[in-house]
């Protein structure tokens, strides 16, 4: 059921804001059958686990991935890297590099809770004649990165208005992704390569990472690590890299539209392939978790802040998961829109954002589980979506060559 409104609109009770066990208390209440246990210890690696994987790259200092799983008596999912031969040492000469750490998760108190969530249209630009697929916040919000059918790389410097572009791609540009705290951006193209770029002087590439066999589909950077990228390509194949030195680390198997690191840590790394979302450990290179539910495939996921939960879309359904607990919590049939794409609220927990044919439709399980508040934004397929948590805002780019910004 979708209700349509001149302002994107869903009324909120009082769950608004829920962080790590908070939020399991209250799925307990909100959703039948909800089990918190049986949880492998391993899918949340110890804050300590992670610090050899800080200098992949360095051999002196790391430990071999595949000697690490031969102690614990596992096989690697992993196929030998491949190291390219051009490296990438001028990324050390740009990039504004922005300190602090990411804004912390607002509680919300019954006194300052607002009445509502609600979308309003605060910026439009044209910025080109064909289809754009993908677009991304840097960590401050000030600037957003685009692409799509035109090949080019599309920046808005959101702080002064002014619109730059860049060349480099010889095919559709498919995802593009900001190194946290930093201007330094990376692309996925279906010419098999990803190209790194710098918001700052986005006319030139800056290198170019090449080894994939087949289109390569998403791209994403590791969220404390900066040197880490990760990408994958529609032959399922997924790679991880030093961007320091242009080399392939190692190759997995299971992602061939999109792969997204989980946030704060980065532990975990999910990937989508068809209509199912694998869930790897890092460290260990191990398939931890595999979510399974979806009828069609998967156009598009997100991770939450907390790194607990996780969205996706496909054109019949949307979902909401525990990553804990490998089940889905929330589910939300499409109907008359299809869904495309999906991102979560940058204020409230949970609220998911969801792109489709022309609208936008915004979804509050806490509070309506089968309910949406529906708003037409574009004039074609809404193929993106991306949150910037410093300024509260979404973006959204589409097949009519138009950006949108929300607040």
């Amino acid at each position: 059921m979708h209700t349509q409104e001149e302002q994107l609109t869903l009324p909120m009770e009082a769950i608004d804001y829920y962080y790590g066990n908070e939020l399991t208390h209250a799925l307990r209440d909100f959703v039948p059958g909800y089990i918190e246990g049986g949880t492998d210890a391993s899918v949340f690696v110890d804050t300590n686990q992670i610090n050899s994987w800080n200098v992949l790259g360095e051999q002196q200092t790391m430990n071999s991935p595949e000697r690490s799983l031969r102690r614990q008596g596992k096989q690697p999912m992993v196929e030998t890297g491949r190291k390219s031969k051009s490296p990438l040492s001028s990324l050390g000469l740009v990039g504004k590099e922005i300190g602090g750490q990411s804004n912390p998760m607002v509680v919300s108190t019954q006194k300052d809770k607002p009445k509502g969530i609600f979308l309003k249209n605060i910026h439009n630009y044209h910025a080109t004649n064909i289809e754009l697929l993908c677009c991304h916040f840097n960590t401050q919000g000030e600037f957003l990165a685009i692409g799509g059918h035109d090949n080019r790389v599309m920046i808005m410097d959101l702080g002064n208005n002014n619109f730059s572009t860049g060349e480099g791609h010889f095919q559709n540009i498919t995802d593009i992704r900001f190194r946290p705290n930093s201007t330094i951006f990376a692309t996925s193209s279906l010419d098999k390569t990803v190209k790194i770029w710098d918001a700052a002087e986005p006319t030139k590439t800056y290198g170019s990472l090449e080894g994939h066999y087949g289109h390569v589909m998403s791209v994403d950077y590791h969220p404390t690590m900066v040197n880490i990228l990760t990408s994958c390509d529609h032959n399922n194949e997924i790679r991880l890299w030093n961007v320091n030195w242009g080399g392939s680390l190692l190759t997995l198997k299971g992602g061939s539209k999109q792969v997204r690191f989980q946030p704060q840590l980065g532990n975990l790394l999910a990937s989508s392939t068809q209509n199912i979302i694998n869930i790897f450990d890092i460290e260990t290179q191990t398939l931890q978790k595999t979510l399974q539910g979806h009828d069609g495939n998967i156009l598009s996921m997100c991770w939450d802040t907390t790194g607990y939960y996780m969205a996706s879309v496909s054109e019949d359904r949307a979902r909401i998961w525990s990553v804990r607990e490998g089940i889905c919590v929330f589910e939300l049939l499409s109907g008359v829109n299809k869904f495309q794409s999906c991102v979560y609220h940058p204020g409230h927990i949970l609220a998911l954002v969801i792109g489709t044919n022309k609208f936008l439709e915004l979804w509050n399980p806490m509070c309506n589980k089968n309910i949406t508040s529906s708003f037409c934004a574009h004039e074609g397929v809404i193929s993106s979506l991306a949150d910037s948590r410093a300024k509260g805002t979404i973006a959204s780019v589409s097949h009519d060559g138009w950006m949108k910004i929300w607040s």
